[in-house]
């Protein structure tokens, strides 16, 4: 597998996760302030690892040097 298949696959990946947990916020059935601080330090998470790829690749040329 392609290093830019590999990451597609990861970013697609994530961007599920996201939804997920962003529909169980909306939906109302978190059961409690702990379920609740856990899921948005997940999406905390998972948006910043969203982000730090993207930025990867879009400053490609610094990652050959």
């Amino acid at each position: 597998m392609e290093f830019i298949d590999l990451t597609r696959k990861f970013l697609k990946i994530v961007r599920e996760r996201d939804a997920q947990l962003t529909e169980t916020l909306k939906s109302g059935s978190i059961q409690d302030h702990e379920q609740y601080q856990r899921i948005v330090g997940e999406l905390s998470g998972l948006s910043f690892a969203e982000n730090t790829v993207i930025d990867l690749l879009e400053n490609k040329e610094d990652l050959d040097e």
